[in-house]
């Protein structure tokens, strides 16, 4: 075997014990679909019910954990539990700072088109540097600044 081929074996070895890990580290962030959700203790409609979230809030939830068809979440404000996969669907962001300007453009020098209040929610369409183009609820489309949000940022 040649230096070429044994690189290569190790380079997809490598990639094969990472791959599985890479989701997680990077963060997966999922939003609830359903009008209400039960978050549980543990996986399984039998286990203790937490607490209920409603889908017209439209936070992100950022999957720490998988068994089954169950996710282990966790909101921005730092509650978890566990939510049946069909439940959710990948998307958003939360505005998490007091306020947060919506720009024409990535960057200060770019406009102010509105003001957005903690607790709103976006969906992230683009990245650019420190800036996500977003959308809201009505489809308004503007760009934020990364650190203003949690979710899909992160």
């Amino acid at each position: 075997m040649n230096k070429r081929n044994i690189q290569l074996r190790i380079t997809l070895f490598t990639l094969l014990i990472i791959l599985p890990f890479a989701q997680s580290a990077f963060g997966e962030y999922v939003a609830i679909v359903q009008e209400k959700a039960n978050i549980r203790s543990k996986p399984g409609v039998s286990s203790p019910l937490l607490y209920t979230m409603n889908h017209s809030l439209n936070y992100p939830l950022r999957v720490l954990k998988r068994s089954g068809r169950w996710l282990k979440v966790k909101d921005y404000e730092g509650d978890s539990g566990w939510i049946a996969k069909f439940l959710t669907s990948r998307i958003n962001a939360v505005i998490v700072k007091k306020k947060a300007h919506v720009r024409n453009g990535p960057g200060t020098q770019f406009k102010n088109l509105w003001t957005a209040v903690k607790g709103e929610t976006f969906r992230v369409i683009e990245k650019k540097g420190s800036w996500l183009h977003v959308i809201d609820s009505v489809e308004n489309r503007g760009w934020i600044y990364k650190k203003l949000l949690w979710g899909a940022t992160n």
